[in-house]
């Protein structure tokens, strides 16, 4: 379902109007959306977000898949944790 929306003709026009028109690209759409999402959210569902985090954190440290690690920082860069 995601690939098909992803390579849908509208999805395409729309990132081509963004691009063209306003010089915005959809990715910095996406990281405004996220930013404010990130926020607004309620002090309880932060708590639950970085408990959540940190126990992916533990769980990456214990891989060898370097990007796990990746994952997790960019995660604790979002939320604005240290």
């Amino acid at each position: 379902m995601k690939n098909l929306i992803l390579e849908s003709s509208i999805f395409k026009v729309l990132k081509f109007i963004l691009k063209r028109m306003w010089g915005v690209t959809m990715e910095k759409i996406i990281a405004k959306v996220i930013e404010k999402v990130i926020s607004q959210m309620s002090d309880n569902f932060r708590k639950q977000i970085i408990e959540s985090i940190k126990d992916l954190e533990v769980a990456a440290e214990a891989t060898q898949n370097p990007w796990d690690d990746i994952l997790v920082l960019i995660l604790k860069v979002a939320v604005g944790i240290e």
